[in-house]
């Protein structure tokens, strides 16, 4: 009697989050540039380009009539990321960098300004991390924040958004960029 109440209340949470919070996906696409670059040899700073595509599923719809969150005033975005890097040394080197991996969105829904404006923290886990010059897969991570600007709202609830953001990479080999993304995203 005990597990059929466990799995009635169990059913219970479970349909009650899915009737109030409705993921969405976006997509993004950006391009960036390396503006610090370093590594563990002392006479060489890169700079240069990034590109890359991400997909998040979302926690929630970015609405405030107090239905819809599963958490209030955050969105909680976990998806996956590609990203190019070619960067330049000022010895001359070129290093070419593909990492794929795991990205995390934290927005914040500012009730005043949303959904014009909207700050977010990113998380970053990279299980591909590799540079041309070596065949070995390496582990990298990133953070960073930025702002979302909505520029469009178009039928059917899709966003289109123009964003910034500063990340700070460190990868296992020893490479450490720090970047300034430009893109554009879109709600479904």
């Amino acid at each position: 009697m005990k597990n059929i109440i466990k799995v009635i209340i169990a059913a219970g949470f479970v349909l009650y989050l899915n009737t109030n919070s409705f993921a969405i996906i976006d997509y993004a696409a950006w391009g960036g540039y390396v503006f610090s670059g370093d590594t563990d040899q002392k006479d060489k700073n890169f700079s240069g380009r990034q590109f890359g595509i991400k997909a998040h599923l979302n926690t929630s719809r970015t609405k405030f009539d107090g239905n819809t969150f599963f958490i209030p005033f955050i969105d909680v975005g976990i998806g996956a990321y590609y990203q190019f890097t070619k960067v330049e040394s000022n010895s001359g080197d070129v290093l070419r960098k593909n990492s794929a991996g795991l990205d995390g969105n934290l927005i914040l829904l500012i009730p005043f300004i949303y959904p014009y404006i909207q700050p977010y923290g990113r998380g970053t886990w990279a299980f591909m991390d590799k540079i041309e010059y070596d065949n070995k897969s390496f582990k990298s991570y990133g953070r960073g924040f930025g702002v979302e600007v909505t520029t469009s709202k178009g039928i059917n609830d899709i966003n289109i958004r123009l964003f910034v953001e500063y990340m700070h990479d460190k990868s296992k080999h020893d490479i450490y960029l720090k970047a300034v993304n430009y893109g554009l995203k879109i709600n479904i």
